[in-house]
């Protein structure tokens, strides 16, 4: 017993708010995202927007250097700007996967030639680890405020546009039919992706960032009854995860992001075995 209350004791006085509160607001964001992914059946899209993320985000590095603007800003500008480009194809080809695959083409061979400039030219190579891997004991207040607000943007959304988008999931014809905007919809769940992919990539990384999109709503869905119990099982499986991995990683001396991702990849593959 005297070990066990040491541990507890060293594992609170090794956290730190800022740790607690980013990681907090992070699952939140990604919970409450990643039911939509699972609701409009996007998860291709919703995959490739991450390779969209890294490209926007190690663009934006040297103009956060230069500017002075948070990293997030001028990133999640370049993301809508991509995510703008993807609509006009759409509009275009008619052909979602398609235009899906086209830009995924160009912003992974894009951003691999952005991280070799942006490493050859300039010494911010720390920032570019920093947005591959993730690492949220790094994070500082700003970063905790960015969390806040965009977590909560996210949930404003997600809660305004589930049941509309879960019509849409279902058949968009029908969803227009009864008088739903699918591009208003279209738009806003653009905007909730990029502002929890884009706006929280130096939390989750951009490799982690897969995993957080898609799993806890593939979750939801398994262990859900309905429709609302699959948005809050979302949520809470990604806070768990987000939580948990933050308690292991500081035992351990271990990525936090990297422990909840194996956490919620564990949870998928057992759920879905114990069912029939």
């Amino acid at each position: 017993m005297t070990s066990i209350a040491f541990l507890g004791q060293y594992i609170f006085i090794s956290l730190k708010l800022e740790w607690l509160l980013v990681l907090l607001f992070s699952g939140l964001a990604y919970g409450a995202v990643s039911s939509l992914v699972a609701a409009r059946h996007s998860q291709f899209l919703a995959a490739s927007l991450v390779h969209m993320a890294l490209f926007a985000a190690t663009l934006s590095i040297p103009i956060h250097h230069y500017t002075g603007l948070p990293l997030e800003i001028p990133a999640i500008i370049l993301g809508m700007m991509l995510l703008e480009l993807y609509n006009y194809i759409v509009s275009k080809t008619r052909d979602v996967d398609a235009a899906t695959a086209s830009l995924v083409s160009f912003t992974a061979s894009t951003s691999i030639l952005a991280i070799y400039v942006v490493k050859l030219y300039s010494p911010y190579t720390p920032d570019i680890w920093a947005i591959i891997i993730g690492d949220p004991l790094l994070v500082s207040w700003l970063d905790v405020m960015f969390a806040i607000v965009f977590s909560g943007m996210v949930l404003i959304i997600v809660l305004i546009t589930y049941w509309d988008n879960i019509c849409i999931g279902l058949d968009r014809d029908s969803a227009e039919l009864l008088g739903i905007n699918t591009t208003l919809h279209d738009r806003l769940f653009n905007l909730s992706l990029v502002l929890s992919v884009i706006g929280l990539i130096r939390i989750t990384g951009f490799i982690m960032a897969h995993v957080f999109l898609l799993l806890p709503g593939l979750i939801g869905s398994r262990v859900a009854r309905n429709a609302r119990q699959a948005l809050i099982y979302s949520i809470l499986y990604s806070l768990l995860a987000t939580l948990l991995g933050l308690l292991f990683g500081v035992m351990f001396d271990v990525s936090p992001i990297g422990v909840a991702g194996i956490l919620l990849s564990l949870a998928y593959v057992i759920l879905t075995s114990m069912q029939r």
